[in-house]
């Protein structure tokens, strides 16, 4: 009796250091797994943390690229232009030399999408411009000169460098015709509303600071009232 008592004693204390080893390796290897988990993760979160500072750097070159634009971040910007003009009409006329023409003006920009940028632009416009007519024997000098106030809307198309761009507008002239015909001199003043379309290009000399050549057709809702050209060269700053 006392022999069986022995070996089931025996057999209870081998059972139990068996199941306990097989305990121990389980939870060995649940630590082994959680250490792997963690290390997983921190790498993970490891190339994360790169992938963001990377893109974030190249989110900053590519600023700093389109920063070189005269449009970049397009907001205040002034500009002034002078050149000549000429009037629309010039039959029988005879020219001794172009008349003149000037912008003083201010944009704020509204858009922008891709490289395509609008804003509006109030301006201010003067021209001045004399022709000699001839009717039979008689000869007539006529100068006609105005100012207006115009509101325009522009577009450019950002080349970087170099950018095109177009305005088209309306808004209050004051036109001024004066002729002379040797012997005496008549002065009148008319009010109309006038037009204007601009067609130009932009050249940045530096970051905020570019030159500008437009060429501009103004003319008036009157049909007596006759359209002006002009060509003009000038520089716009932003701000």
């Amino acid at each position: 009796m006392s022999r069986i008592i022995k070996l089931v004693a025996c057999a209870s204390i081998a059972f139990a250091t068996f199941i306990g080893g097989a305990l121990a390796e389980t939870g060995s290897n649940e630590r082994l797994a959680d250490d792997d988990l963690k290390r997983i993760r921190v790498a993970a979160d490891a190339r994360r943390s790169r992938s963001a500072q990377a893109g974030g750097g190249w989110s900053q070159a590519q600023s700093g690229r389109r920063s070189r634009s005269i449009y970049e971040g397009f907001g205040n910007a002034v500009f002034a232009r002078a050149g000549v003009a000429f009037a629309a009409d010039e039959s029988n006329a005879d020219r001794d030399a172009f008349g003149v023409s000037g912008t003083l003006g201010y944009r704020r920009g509204i858009a922008r999408k891709g490289r395509s940028v609008f804003w509006i632009e109030p301006a201010a416009v003067y021209f001045s411009d004399s022709q000699t007519t001839n009717v039979g024997a008689a000869s007539f000098e006529t100068t006609f000169s105005g100012t207006g106030a115009l509101l325009s809307l522009g577009y450019a198309y950002d080349l970087g460098r170099i950018s095109p761009f177009a305005t088209a507008g309306a808004g209050a002239l004051k036109i001024e015709t004066e002729v002379d015909d040797g012997f005496s001199e008549v002065s009148t003043g008319e009010m109309s509303v006038g037009y204007a379309g601009v067609a130009g290009v932009q050249a940045r000399l530096f970051d905020d600071l570019a030159l500008e050549a437009a060429y501009r057709y103004l003319g008036s809702v009157r049909t007596d009232i006759i359209g002006i050209h002009s060509l003009e060269v000038g520089v716009s700053y932003r701000f």
